[in-house]
């Protein structure tokens, strides 16, 4: 099972980190964190890198498990993801063990981080509760995006004797339209990756 860790156990633990120049208390309440294999596309290394990965409300952080001299643990910052940009595909074929995290609309080989758990549980953890994450920030949004706009209120003008007419034949109106309502499609979580991935086939985390 993946290993819970309390907020300020983990703030204490990550104080000993280095490179990350954030303030962790910002990053809202730790959800999850636990180790992995990693494979990310952007480093020209084809090998599974072991990330230690921090799940909070507003982040997911890359780290690398270090020990110093005196044998405290400590982590080495690699690189973080906003859990608003953040989708899932549940499913890599060919490894029960495997997932995949990307940032964006939608998931390709240029964005999708490989993730390989250590047991189907902690597979299975990690999935629900990003999905969890993914959204609880959809539905923040959307409350925000209903707030009501108040626009200040235009002078009354007097009607115009006659219409301007603009150099290229078009009439120039007297306002402007607004769109009645904003919609929002999430499309953050997918079941399976159509390609079946092997080890090797994804490059690694840097360092």
């Amino acid at each position: 099972m993946w290993e819970a860790m309390s907020h300020q156990h983990c703030c204490d633990r990550w104080s000993l980190a280095t490179g990350f120049e954030e303030n962790l208390d910002v990053q809202g309440e730790l959800i999850v964190q636990d180790s992995f294999q990693v494979w990310d596309p952007k480093s020209l290394i084809r090998k599974g890198r072991d990330r230690r990965l921090f799940l909070f409300e507003m982040c997911l952080i890359f780290s690398k498990e270090i020990r110093d001299s005196a044998g405290r643990t400590k982590y080495q910052f690699k690189q973080k993801l906003q859990t608003s940009e953040l989708g899932v595909t549940e499913h890599i074929e060919g490894d029960p063990l495997k997932l995949a995290l990307w940032a964006g609309r939608t998931p390709s080989s240029d964005n999708k981080i490989v993730l390989k758990a250590s047991s189907v549980e902690v597979k299975q953890e990690w999935i629900k509760s990003v999905r969890e994450v993914i959204q609880d920030r959809m539905t923040h949004l959307k409350g925000a995006l209903k707030e009501p706009l108040h626009l200040p209120k235009a002078p009354a003008l007097s009607k115009p004797r006659r219409r301007e007419v603009l150099e290229d034949g078009d009439s120039q109106g007297e306002g402007s339209s607004q769109p009645d309502s904003v919609s929002i499609a999430s499309q953050n979580t997918v079941d399976s990756d159509k390609v079946r991935t092997l080890p090797g086939d994804h490059p690694a985390c840097s360092g």
